[in-house]
């Protein structure tokens, strides 16, 4: 059962500390890319205030400790067990750079996170883009597209192939992809239907 939005950026940072904090007691180490809204959520202060969820990508360390970890700080959170999944490794670049410097938490304990690169994040989000009514993904290209400074689909079909070169975007994706910057170009506030292709 999927979890509901309410996740915010303060219960991520606990719910991440205290998965740290486990994981430290086994005297592991462990690091993590953050992806998708959890990323967001995290470093984004224009972009959406929760997720259900916290994607990732295994970078090292003792995968058995992490998964562990995480069950315990589920069952104490009242979180489904999927809570931490690794769903998206399937859809991840094998650019290295699509992590960002920043750590978080404390490097004092037994996790090490790193959350997306916004550019990177946006890459992802235009790779795997539903429609507004399903998922975030053209919320969340709105608001990266914002950070980012970009303002047509030509720069996010670069951005995309740069982590994605054996990728292309489909037709369908640009042409929401176009009504989305479009939108935003021309000063519009954001709304679920304007990603709507039914």
């Amino acid at each position: 059962m999927s979890a509901p939005e309410k996740l915010d950026r303060a219960s991520l940072r606990k719910l991440l500390s205290a998965l740290g904090k486990r994981i430290s007691e086994t005297g592991k180490l462990v690091e993590i890319a953050v992806m998708g809204g959890a990323a967001v959520v995290l470093t984004m202060d224009a972009g959406r205030d929760a997720t259900r969820d916290v994607d990732f990508s295994f970078i090292s360390g003792d995968r058995s400790a992490l998964d562990a970890a995480a069950l315990e700080v589920a069952k104490e959170n009242g979180l489904p067990e999927d809570w931490l999944n690794d769903a998206v490794e399937g859809l991840a670049s094998d650019a290295p750079e699509y992590t960002a410097s920043m750590e978080f938490p404390a490097a004092d304990t037994g996790l090490r996170i790193f959350p997306a690169k916004p550019e990177y994040l946006l890459a992802m989000k235009a790779w795997c883009l539903r429609s507004g009514l399903e998922s975030h993904d053209a919320e969340d290209i709105w608001n990266l597209t914002k950070e980012l400074g970009v303002t047509s689909v030509d720069e996010i079909d670069a951005i995309h192939a740069k982590f994605f070169p054996d990728r292309d975007l489909s037709d369908m994706t640009k042409a929401i992809l176009e009504d989305l910057v479009s939108a935003r170009n021309t000063g519009k506030s954001y709304d679920p239907m304007i990603a709507w292709h039914g």
